[in-house]
């Protein structure tokens, strides 16, 4: 028996260990029980014997805190896909083809490169975006644990 204590199960939280007294119904007599508690989210599990508790707070952190610590790797790499540097803006020579297509309309013009941006943030951040998130809230059964 170890008095090491794993995260929360529910949150991933530090836990503490702390005793708590009950009275009993008729006032006479005290009831001693230990608690292991989040610090963070308030779970708790209580036990009479000091192994028991360890062991029954231990034996819950097993795939909620592989979960949790599976969406926030994801959620993670969700966000690092979204913080792309963008390339630097050239006054001359954008390259956005708009001598290509004979645009000489200024709204024209601005409709065109609003939907290439469009286009391009869809294909570049919204759709990986969109395929990491899928990913981690619809995950593969783990094998060979």
């Amino acid at each position: 028996m170890t008095d090491a204590l794993l995260p929360c199960p529910f949150c991933g939280g530090d836990a503490y260990y702390h005793e708590d007294e009950q009275v009993s119904t008729e006032g006479d007599s005290f009831q001693y029980f230990e608690l292991i508690s989040c610090n963070d989210c308030s779970a708790c599990v209580s036990a009479r014997h000091h192994n028991d508790i360890y062991e029954a707070w231990n034996a819950r952190t097993g795939t909620a805190t592989v979960r949790i610590a599976q969406l926030k790797a994801a959620l993670t790499e969700a966000l690092a896909s979204c913080s792309h540097d963008l390339p630097e803006y050239h006054d001359e020579g954008m390259g956005c083809g708009l001598e290509d297509r004979n645009i000489t309309d200024r709204y024209e013009a601005m409709a065109f490169g609003w939907e290439q941006a469009m286009g391009r943030v869809e294909s570049e951040i919204i759709s990986h975006t969109q395929e990491i998130l899928t990913a981690a809230l619809n995950p593969t059964p783990a094998t060979g644990n």
